[in-house]
């Protein structure tokens, strides 16, 4: 499957498959991507904030339950974990190269479930996500959500770098 994830403008992005929209990421703050609300197309709402003022990781949350966490490590990588009581799963989201800007998720058996490659519009100062994805990422719960996490923690870690 491929899916995209497109601006509308500086604060909201749109996950599309098949032109079809699946949901919306919109950043409270145009000058701050700490705090966002994801709407899934006729789904819930959910909130990503960040867990300390100190660190990157962020919190995935439905009301007051916790759905994702993520985990920025000393090597760029990007470990979300799911906090399902049942049915907890890591998944890390890696560089392919070191000089390369296309990211692959990948389960706790090292199998690749996505690739993910940013097209930078800089005529628009803007960035469009293009994801292909396995039948193996089609089973996953909040599929929807993961994907916009990655998207959260792909631009923490483009600001981040900015500021090296």
């Amino acid at each position: 499957m491929e899916y995209i994830i497109k601006p509308v403008n500086s604060k909201i992005y749109v996950l599309e498959q098949n032109q079809n929209e699946l949901g919306r990421f919109i950043y409270d703050n145009v000058f701050s991507c700490n705090k966002a609300t994801v709407q899934i197309t006729n789904g819930p709402v959910f909130r990503i904030e960040n867990i300390s003022a100190w660190r990157s990781d962020f919190i995935v949350k439905e009301n007051e339950k916790s759905i994702f966490k993520s985990r920025f490590d000393w090597n760029s990588d990007i470990t979300f974990s799911t906090l399902e009581q049942e049915n907890n799963k890591d998944y890390i989201l890696k560089a392919k190269g070191f000089w390369s800007d296309t990211h692959s998720l990948l389960d706790q058996d090292k199998s690749e479930l996505l690739e993910i490659k940013p097209a930078y519009k800089w005529k628009n100062f803007s960035c469009e996500y293009h994801i292909k994805s396995s039948e193996a990422f089609q089973t996953i719960n909040h599929k929807e959500l993961l994907l916009f996490s990655i998207l959260q923690g792909l631009k923490t870690k483009l600001m981040h770098a900015a500021f090296l």
